[in-house]
């Protein structure tokens, strides 16, 4: 240990972070089949599990800044940097976790833009359904004035159903 920086509990802590990130990928995955099959007890299931790993890796985060911060180090790229080359002959393992934990949070944040694009499609699409069925268009119209205020969509003025 260099600077009191715990290079087993650094190591360890990277491992979980990339496993929870292999499982949070995994359910992201899942999510995508579900927002697609509009599976929407399926996706609420899946939402609070991403929850769950999502406040997991929050804590991994809070617990890796406190192994950082009582070394001295900063809790950030820089940092991690620096306990790399600070752990050596474990750098080599260190290294290959950290790289491996950031090419999952980068499959993490591609997969959420992914379904987060999806979900606004499913979404526009439903808002078309809905307004043809009112009686619009089908179109939305604008959904913000110049100024930038949000206005209602034009739903038109039809019922399904007469009294």
């Amino acid at each position: 240990m260099t600077r009191g920086l715990d290079c087993g509990a650094l190591r360890q802590l990277l491992l979980e972070q990339e496993g929870l990130a292999g499982r949070l990928l995994s359910v992201l995955e899942a999510e995508n089949e579900y927002v697609a099959n509009r599976d929407s007890e399926g996706l609420e299931r899946i939402v609070e599990e991403k929850r769950l790993l999502i406040d997991e890796l929050e804590a991994c985060y809070r617990r890796n800044s406190g192994i950082l911060g009582h070394a001295g180090m900063s809790a950030d790229l820089h940092g991690i940097g620096e306990a790399l080359q600070q752990c050596q002959p474990a750098g080599k393992t260190l290294e290959q976790a950290w790289e491996s934990l950031k090419e999952k949070v980068f499959a993490c944040e591609k997969q959420n833009l992914v379904n987060g694009k999806l979900l606004e499609s499913s979404r526009r699409v439903t808002q078309q359904a809905l307004s043809i069925l009112l009686g619009g268009t089908g179109d939305g119209g604008e959904l913000y004035t110049q100024s930038g205020k949000a206005t209602a969509p034009n739903l038109g003025g039809h019922t399904l159903r007469k009294a």
